[in-house]
């Protein structure tokens, strides 16, 4: 999915209050990377899940660290990453 489309969805957390919107911001991190690293480890040899845990099992909060993050040190990644990004970012516009 597009930047556009993730810009839109976080518009509507911006919205909120910044207590709030910082918990929602971070659920939906947690949650991409938790996906991520579900659904490809079993795919990846015991090297390729330590790299993926590596970049993934960090302390980032926030979405554009994490879209930096990826960018810079595993840009293969970047696409599914931005769908399971978007996922959760559905999911959560769903909840509200």
């Amino acid at each position: 999915m597009s930047n556009f489309l993730v810009g839109q969805k976080l518009q509507k957390i911006s919205d909120m209050s910044p207590d709030l919107a910082r918990q929602f911001e971070a659920w939906v991190v947690n949650t991409t990377k938790v996906k991520l690293l579900e659904k490809y480890t079993h795919y990846l040899e015991q090297e390729g899940k330590d790299n993926l845990r590596q970049l993934l099992l960090v302390p980032l909060f926030e979405i554009d660290e994490l879209k930096k993050h990826v960018e810079e040190k595993a840009p293969e990644l970047k696409t599914l990453f931005y769908r399971e990004l978007t996922d959760a970012l559905f999911h959560l516009e769903k909840q509200l």
